[in-house]
């Protein structure tokens, strides 16, 4: 069978790294082509710096895919952005689900999927899908009966299929933790809620919500925690009117919420991070017994029951409510040169639709004026943070229609 060059080259990697040399070099005219025995030989293929996965439906025994770019949000603009082979440029993800003996499947940091259908992948056991923030699709989990480990977080999940049944069929596996996206994608009353908690104190529900953290990568809410900060909200709001308000004073309100109400922990961030230099010192990174401690700043329950958090968990407590009232939003990571540190990434902002304008908000330091608060565009919230590539792109695509072609970077 006869492949692209460039998939021929992929191929021939991933017979090398199974220690298969076919001792053809890339200028031969036979380097293109694959025996039916070769293709059978790989059954796991990493995809990076990549733009047409469709080769993948020909790898018959195709067990494990990982599909992962460089993290999009540190990568800090110093000038024009260029091609590169850190980010996969896929457009279609549809062949995946033609791939019916995988299990494990990951994919890591990637700006351009939308949509992910795995129906039919009776022998799905393991799915990681973090970092994609334009991932707003996921069909046929629901219908995985064998899946061992799911860890989803920075996704931006807004329909997901039949949750009773995923949550029915996850029951067993050792690890369930799902993007707070989905939990706002399918509930959508404080009858679903409770519905939601009965299930699990009858232990009919193994989940968690995972909330993304810059620190620890995530921090997770139990049930318990977010069905009651989510009919806490909800109720307060419907008592408020704001159900029915216009985007522009559910944000004011949100916003001065939590001005008015949650303390930035300051104290307890230089605690935090004299812990972290220790633990740093000791054991080379965080010990997976300390991240819950390490991430409890950034949590937006936790921000909620003590009155104070950091400037992620303020903005997290902020998606929060603004996830009840159908406003969309995203956690935003950048360097703010105002902070004392040189850290690459120092700072959480969120970013919020109002009437169909993305603007940024700096719940940390625009407290002390909140009768006067307002959204910054991009040029005006860079004026002291830098932001990633990708928030650029979001940007321009907003403002000029320009910066993306077909859900791919294009150059600047």
């Amino acid at each position: 069978m006869e492949f692209s060059l460039i998939d021929a080259r992929n191929i021939d990697s991933a017979l090398k790294q199974k220690g298969i040399d076919r001792g053809i070099g890339i200028l031969n005219p036979s380097f293109p082509f694959f025996t039916p025995e070769q293709l059978g030989q790989i059954d796991e293929f990493i995809i990076e710096g990549c733009e047409d996965i469709s080769f993948l439906r020909y790898l018959p025994n195709l067990r494990k895919v990982v599909i992962r770019s460089l993290d999009y949000e540190r990568v800090i603009p110093t000038g024009e952005y260029k091609e590169s082979n850190f980010f996969n440029q896929i457009t279609d993800f549809s062949v995946i689900k033609e791939c019916e003996n995988l299990e494990d499947l990951y994919i890591e940091n990637d700006v351009c999927i939308r949509e992910l259908d795995v129906t039919g992948l009776r022998k799905l056991k393991n799915v990681y899908l973090i970092n994609n923030p334009r991932l707003e699709s996921i069909r046929g989990l629901d219908e995985q009966h064998h899946l061992k480990q799911v860890v989803m977080y920075g996704n931006n999940i807004k329909n997901f299929t039949n949750l009773a049944d995923y949550l029915s069929n996850t029951l067993d596996a050792k690890q369930n933790i799902v993007d707070i996206s989905i939990f706002f994608a399918c509930i959508h009353s404080i009858t679903q809620a409770k519905q939601l908690y009965d299930a699990y104190l009858k232990g009919l529900v193994h989940v968690s919500f995972a909330e993304k953290n810059g620190l620890t990568n995530y921090t997770t809410h139990t049930v318990e925690q977010i069905t009651f900060l989510y009919i806490k909200f909800r109720r307060l709001f419907e008592q408020k009117g704001l159900m029915s308000a216009n985007d522009s004073d559910k944000i004011g309100y949100v916003f001065r919420y939590v001005a008015e109400y949650i303390r930035f922990a300051a104290e307890e961030v230089e605690k935090r991070d004299r812990l972290y230099t220790e633990l740093i010192e000791i054991y080379c990174g965080i010990p997976e017994f300390y991240k819950r401690n390490m991430g409890a700043l950034h949590n937006s329950f936790n921000t909620y029951h003590f009155r104070a958090g950091n400037c992620e968990g303020i903005v997290n407590l902020m998606r929060f409510m603004l996830s009840i009232l159908d406003i969309p939003n995203e956690n935003v990571h950048c360097h703010d040169r105002r902070y004392k540190k040189n850290i690459e990434l120092n700072h959480a902002l969120l970013r919020a639709c109002d009437n169909g304008r993305w603007l940024y908000y700096d719940a940390t330091y625009d407290r002390k004026n909140i009768r006067n608060f307002y959204g910054r565009t991009y040029n005006e919230i860079t004026d002291y943070v830098e932001l990633s590539i990708f928030e650029k792109m979001i940007s321009e695509e907003e403002e000029y229609g320009i910066g993306q072609s077909n859900g791919v970077f294009v150059k600047y």
